[in-house]
């Protein structure tokens, strides 16, 4: 037996649609919002008319009607002094009931992110609603995850969660199980879970929103944007495409989807997105899209331009997600808005009643949680406009476009399978959450060459000439967020022992950030694209960087390794980020090259463990050696480079949050030899952004150490060329 929602009954509720185990209730969007003002008339009237306890109450119609209220805002102030047990509902009759009025407050958790632009409006609900509010905000996934297991104690009455648009549910329903288990309900905001109540908005809804504008407006080849198949809004938006295509005739359509990484849509996704939409898609008038990122929008609009197909005159685009950015847009961007505040309410009540069912007896057949949709309504801006208005020169007809994620399999299909290609289905299946202890002993794993080292072979590098950002810098030490608890001072990684710079004052570095896309300056001057670093050491064994990247894309040769003696160029190393775990063929720069200008094996470059250099091979795909310092990522350790968790959390705080540096280990193909330079090179038109915070050189030992005097002065003649 499938249970009813908890506010089913309400009368702008349309019928519940059953949806595999689960009952969805589609709640349509009223207009306005008048709560505040019919709670307080309804509470004028109650005292003025004085009602006696048990009297009969007149119809909320005729109430609304005599008081001059919208029927929907008397219906949910109806609602909140029945949940407050001041009005006893009957059916369809309503009785005043004093008696049975609870003095007692009522408490709900919210666990939200940081940057949620709905914190305020919690606040303002639940004020509204007399509930007394808990906000947790959380900056990373895992740390939101462990705020919701702090939750489980006696005092906790409910929970609302809204998790990250990115994270996938494994990571975050064991701790909604948990809370399950000792009767604690919980309420999950905009994704779908199968062990809690949830409340989302009805993306299926505003798709035909979206298509039925588009057909009133005469557009004929549309195509739609959307978040990628693994996450379930993208797998929604997918399955509700085609048939809305093929129902209102856009067959041709059915076709163009176009799935990227919205949580982290940056300029290179921009770029290739309107190059496929110009290029094989050329005849596409009507785009929609859903971005979590509001700035990718405005971007798309821009690119789109650069490429003479401008919005509106050559290209209609609806937002299926509404915010103050897309309305102040140029143009105005047309969307689908939710009234976010009946989510909230909503959101509220349901926890308020599943507090209250938990002291009821249970049946014995648990009935699987609800999921209440909201429907959004369409607010048309300036940036659509009818097929009849629409100009420019259109290219000549394509093919159907085929759908990225198509493409992708193709790519995928054609490519050699990388060692951790498995994590194209899922980021996370392979990295599971870990403990603290876990995360620790892998900061302590040695290399197997330092394992034995003694630490006089260990020498260190001045970065100090180069610092350009602290790392506690309130604006983040690579653009986002400060690196708050790594300390000045050396610390031992990996067996490493690197020296950190910086200090407690903007003015002391500690980090050496390099241009990219989203970071230009550091100190007021303009961040290094180049940089060539003294290594001055004889008989090198091998070379340790501690670095670390954000914003990470999947699979792209961000920066360079160049390892010099003199002019001689010993060995080059790539660096690939990670990103969210996608993989690509091998790009023009994707092979590292050797001293005499041979393509070698990026495995056998980065990292090897042998004495020689790895025998030439062609590079079957790109190796990734570094990835996004953030925890929301899925991290590991790659060939020749290993993750160094690092505690952010402080030790009064209730959680424990880690994020993610490497550590990567070049072992020198000519082992004794000197090593004078280290050049790093970027590109500074990715968004991936390179943080490095020390080097480290571990020398030969002395009965390894070479003596040949004559072959040292003529590196050393070689340098002299050079400048630092």
């Amino acid at each position: 037996m499938i249970a009813k929602a908890a506010i089913s009954r309400h009368p702008s509720f349309c019928p519940a649609i059953a949806i595999g185990a689960h009952q969805e209730v589609v709640y349509r969007m009223p207009q306005g919002l008048l709560v505040p003002e019919a709670m307080q008339a309804l509470r004028q009237w109650i005292v003025s008319t004085r009602l006696k306890p048990g009297a009969r109450m007149p119809s909320e119609r005729s109430l609304a009607r005599d008081l001059g209220i919208r029927h929907y805002a008397l219906n949910r102030a109806m609602a909140a002094l029945v949940a407050e047990r001041e009005v006893e509902r009957r059916g369809q009759k309503l009785y005043y009931s004093p008696q049975n009025t609870r003095t007692e407050s009522f408490t709900c958790d919210v666990v939200a992110p940081a940057r949620s632009v709905y914190i305020q409006g919690y606040r303002r609900v639940a004020r509204e609603l007399g509930i007394d509010l808990r906000l947790h905000a959380w900056q990373s996934m895992d740390q939101g995850v462990h705020t919701l297991l702090a939750m489980d104690t006696p005092e906790t009455q409910s929970v609302i969660f809204e998790p990250a648009f990115s994270a996938p549910a494994a990571h975050w329903e064991p701790a909604l199980e948990r809370l399950a288990a000792h009767s604690i309900p919980v309420v999950v905001v905009s994704q779908p879970s199968n062990v809690a109540c949830s409340i989302l908005g009805d993306y299926a809804h505003a798709l035909r929103l979206a298509v039925e504008h588009f057909l009133a407006q005469g557009h004929t080849e549309l195509a739609l944007i959307c978040p990628a198949a693994k996450s379930p809004e993208g797998a929604e938006m997918v399955a509700a495409w085609r048939p809305l295509c093929e129902q209102y005739g856009f067959d041709t359509s059915s076709a163009r989807v176009f799935q990227c990484d919205m949580a982290r849509f940056l300029h290179e996704d921009v770029e290739e997105l309107v190059a496929d939409l110009t290029a094989s898609a050329s005849n596409i008038t009507g785009i929609a899209i859903y971005s979590e990122n509001e700035s990718s929008i405005p971007g798309l609009i821009r690119g789109l331009a650069e490429r003479r197909r401008l919005v509106p005159r050559n290209i209609s685009l609806i937002s299926l997600r509404d915010s103050l950015v897309l309305r102040n847009s140029v143009p105005p961007i047309t969307a689908t808005a939710l009234d976010m505040t009946v989510l909230q309410e909503s959101a509220f009540r349901m926890a308020q009643r599943a507090a209250r069912k938990k002291e009821e007896p249970r049946s014995a057949a648990a009935a699987a949680p609800p999921r209440v949709r909201v429907q959004p309504q369409l607010i048309v801006r300036g940036s659509t406009a009818s097929r009849l208005l629409v100009g420019g020169t259109q290219g000549p007809h394509s093919n159907v476009h085929a759908s990225a994620s198509a493409q992708a399999a193709g790519a995928a299909s054609t490519a050699p399978m990388l060692m951790h290609q498995l994590l194209e289905r899922d980021p996370f299946a392979l990295t599971p959450r870990r403990s603290a202890e876990e995360l620790e002993a892998a900061l302590r794993g040695a290399y197997p060459l330092c394992r034995w080292a003694e630490e006089s072979r260990f020498v260190q590098v001045d970065l100090n000439p180069f610092t350009n950002r602290p790392l506690n810098y309130r604006r983040g030490w690579l653009g986002d967020l400060p690196l708050k608890q790594l300390s000045a001072g050396k610390h031992m990684i990996h067996g490493v022992p690197f020296q950190v710079l910086g200090g407690t004052t903007r003015a002391e570095g500690g980090a050496v950030v390099f241009h990219s896309a989203i970071n230009t300056t550091g100190h007021a001057r303009e961040l290094p694209s180049r940089l060539t670093i003294p290594v001055n050491t004889d008989d090198v064994l091998a070379i340790y960087v501690l670095h670390g990247c954000g914003y990470a894309k999947a699979c792209r040769h961000f920066a360079t390794y160049r390892f010099l003696r003199g002019r001689k160029e010993i060995a080059e190393v790539p660096l690939i980020s990670y990103g969210q775990g996608q993989t690509q063929p091998v790009g023009e720069h994707g092979a590292a090259k050797s001293h005499n200008g041979n393509s070698i094996g990026s495995v056998g470059t980065i990292g090897s463990m042998g004495s020689e250099a790895a025998p030439p091979v062609k590079a079957p795909a790109l190796q990734p050696n570094i990835q996004d310092w953030w925890p929301d990522f899925p991290h590991m350790d790659f060939p020749g480079a290993r993750m160094a968790p690092i505690m952010e959390s402080r030790p009064e705080d209730s959680t424990f949050q880690h994020v993610f540096l490497y550590t990567l280990e070049w072992v020198n193909p000519q082992p004794g030899t000197r090593v004078s330079h280290l050049e790093v090179t970027v590109d500074p038109t990715q968004s991936t952004t390179l943080g490095m915070l020390a080097v480290t050189v571990l020398r030969k030992s002395s009965g390894e150490a070479e003596t040949g005097e004559t072959k040292r002065k003529g590196d050393r003649e070689q340098e002299n060329s050079i400048a630092t």
